[in-house]
């Protein structure tokens, strides 16, 4: 039998959820408005996956009330489901409600991933089965298409350029032309010998490679820590 999408998934509506509140974020808004946001990261209590609220502190204040670790129901935010990712957006508006929940314990890490079942690589050939939750797959690496390394500054995680003449890493200068946010170590030059050299700079790694479990093979892309990891195991 045909599955057919709901024509209403994409149009904004409200959703609640249930989670523990791992991370809390705050930013200056670049769009004009000058305005301060916070991003809300709240992980489900029975898989790993994570999700992201939005929230105008100008308008909802800095959630103060709302502390990392705490299992949270926060009930009618407005949701919505991106039409070429499938990527849920979630915000805070002025219907939200959120309650802390301490009768409901946290469940740790290797709990959650002890619980998730093995996918085949197989089975993303069946649109069901695409989603944007985590899965798990046992794999092979079978092919690597290319390894690309950068040194990037560890506070807005853009490539440095090496100046051989005077051995020193900088900014390069179209940085600040491409990203609307100005990196406050823009001008700074730094050695290789240099005391904060290793926490202000990070090697950066990007890793393109095919995967086989023997049931299918799908391209893998992945960056920084999972791409040292299958290139140093």
């Amino acid at each position: 039998m045909a599955r057919t999408v709901n024509p209403d998934l994409h149009k904004p509506h409200l959703i609640s959820i249930l989670g523990v509140l791992t991370k809390k974020k705050y930013y200056w808004r670049s769009n004009g408005q000058q305005g301060l946001a916070c991003i809300l990261y709240v992980r489900d209590l029975q898989h790993p996956d994570t999700i992201e609220i939005r929230v105008d502190t100008s308008l909802f204040g800095l959630l103060g009330a709302l502390q990392v670790n705490c299992v949270v129901e926060l009930t009618r935010l407005q949701g919505f489901i991106a039409r070429s990712s499938f990527k849920v957006y979630l915000s805070w508006i002025h219907l939200t409600a959120a309650r802390i929940v301490p009768t409901l314990s946290v469940p740790r890490d290797a709990q959650l991933f002890g619980l998730m079942s093995t996918k085949l690589l197989n089975d993303l050939y069946y649109s069901a089965n695409v989603d944007r939750m985590l899965h798990r797959f046992v794999v092979g690496v079978v092919h690597i298409s290319y390894v690309v390394l950068k040194r990037k500054c560890g506070l807005c995680h853009q490539a440095l350029e090496f100046n051989k003449r005077r051995a020193v890493w900088k900014h390069t200068e179209q940085t600040q032309a491409k990203y609307s946010r100005v990196c406050v170590r823009k001008w700074q030059q730094i050695t290789s010998s240099d005391s904060v050299f290793k926490t202000h700079t990070y090697m950066g790694a990007t890793v393109r490679c095919v995967i086989d479990d023997g049931s299918g093979q799908a391209e893998l892309f992945a960056q920084n820590d999972v791409a040292w990891e299958l290139l140093t195991n």
